[in-house]
């Protein structure tokens, strides 16, 4: 397999925000498994779970201000900003 489809097949999609003056490279979380859980679990509802598993497909980053959360992920910038 190489570099390029390993990616490409990746659970995990990141994405990109600039600020100011960070960079943020956010986790897809939650994922489908996370969503499907969470709507058996009645934590989201079927509008949330769809949502969801639609911007994955779409190799998106999935909402994150659902009751699952969101907005893992690394941040530059330095403590500064903290």
């Amino acid at each position: 397999m190489t570099a390029k489809s390993q990616k490409e097949n990746s659970s995990f999609v990141k994405s990109l925000q600039a600020a100011i003056s960070t960079l943020f490279i956010g986790i897809s979380y939650p994922s489908i498994e996370d969503a499907e859980r969470g709507l058996k679990q009645v934590l989201i509802n079927r509008r949330q779970y769809d949502a969801i598993v639609k911007e994955i497909r779409n190799r998106k980053r999935p909402p994150w201000n659902t009751p699952l959360g969101g907005e893992i992920g690394l941040h530059g910038g330095g403590t500064h900003s903290d």
